[in-house]
């Protein structure tokens, strides 16, 4: 007796499903995430022996180029409160330039910068509902670290000046940020 053999089913699976959605994440992931702010200026950083991580955020960043002038971003992440009722977070970014001429007002312009965000700060939660979110939002600008990122070909004439306005100020703590000397 002979035994028939079964003719095989060929299956076909449609791939075009699979690869819309791969298409459709890769969009998503594209269009929802956060990249570093771009730099005013490019900046060469000198080398140090020392490393510590800053903060993501309340920084105020002074960055002091070979030439032209200097800038100081201020970049705050808040949690805000929509009209429907949602909490969402949104980043808040301020960016103020200094001339070399008038280097001696990088103090005056960082204390400015830090009254504006705190004005920011009162319109962003007002009321006595808010009142716990607007104090700990004013305690994050008023304790917000100040960081100077100096290209390493800046006259030491600037850096000085600069260094001395931040102190004339009040703003005895600041970093000085470099690049991190490769072991040879």
């Amino acid at each position: 007796m002979k035994i028939k053999k079964k003719r095989r089913v060929n299956i076909v699976l449609d791939m075009t499903p699979m690869v819309d959605i791969a298409f459709l994440l890769l969009i998503f992931y594209m269009a929802t995430t956060q990249f570093k702010p771009p730099e005013k200026k490019e900046v060469n950083l000198p080398a140090s022996g020392s490393q510590i991580e800053l903060p993501k955020r309340n920084v105020f960043l002074v960055t002091v180029p070979p030439e032209d002038s200097i800038y100081i971003d201020f970049v705050a992440k808040r949690k805000v409160t929509l009209e429907d009722g949602t909490v969402t977070e949104r980043t808040f970014r301020n960016i103020t330039a200094v001339p070399f001429e008038d280097v001696t007002n990088t103090g005056p312009a960082v204390q400015n910068m830090r009254a504006v965000e705190l004005r920011n700060v009162n319109d962003l939660y007002p009321g006595e509902a808010n009142k716990e979110a607007r104090e700990k939002a004013k305690r994050d600008v008023l304790e917000s670290l100040v960081v100077v990122k100096g290209d390493k070909e800046v006259q030491y004439g600037i850096m000085e000046k600069l260094m001395n306005s931040l102190r004339d100020e009040g703003i005895n703590s600041f970093q000085v940020i470099t690049e991190l000397e490769q072991a040879e």
